[in-house]
């Protein structure tokens, strides 16, 4: 084996990494969910109950920090954290699209298959960045004939 190279860097706005075939981009990636996160949450503060529906509120055009205000601009993910937030389960997909995204970034696996339009695997794979925006080094292993062997990106040096 050669010795690793880092080859570039990928830039994260959204959380998240979709590894695919370039020619798939066009061909099979569903438009049609690009805000339907389906991400819903159930909400209990200061005595009052609601129910927080993230795809509901970008289709919709409203604020994410508007809607925060009546937790008095908690986020969700402290709301979460102290216990006054639950989401409830995400319906699975593996659509090849954003929604297809974001369903398998917030799976237990943190990342999941993506399919093609007719339902088999293999359009690619989203993963969770872990730590959300930022600009993570990719880096390449080559094996003894100089072609890559395997793709790594590092968004903790820790690990």
């Amino acid at each position: 084996m050669k010795k690793p190279k880092q080859i570039g860097v990928v830039g994260v706005d959204s959380g998240q990494l979709v590894i695919c075939d370039p020619c798939y981009i066009d061909s099979e990636w569903d438009h049609n969910d690009e805000y339907d996160r389906d991400q819903v949450f159930d909400v209990s503060y200061m005595g009052k109950k609601s129910v927080f529906d993230m795809g509901e509120a970008l289709k919709n055009g409203i604020n994410f920090n508007t809607l925060l205000k009546q937790y008095e601009n908690l986020t969700m993910n402290e709301l979460v954290k102290e216990g006054f937030a639950k989401e409830r389960p995400v319906k699975e997909t593996k659509t090849f699209g954003y929604n297809g995204c974001c369903k398998a970034t917030i799976s237990k696996n943190r990342g999941g298959q993506l399919n093609y339009k007719m339902g088999h695997a293999g359009a690619g794979v989203a993963v969770s960045s872990g730590y959300g925006d930022g600009v993570y080094p990719v880096i390449a292993h080559y094996n003894d004939e100089g072609r890559v062997a395997k793709v790594e990106i590092i968004f903790d040096e820790e690990v």
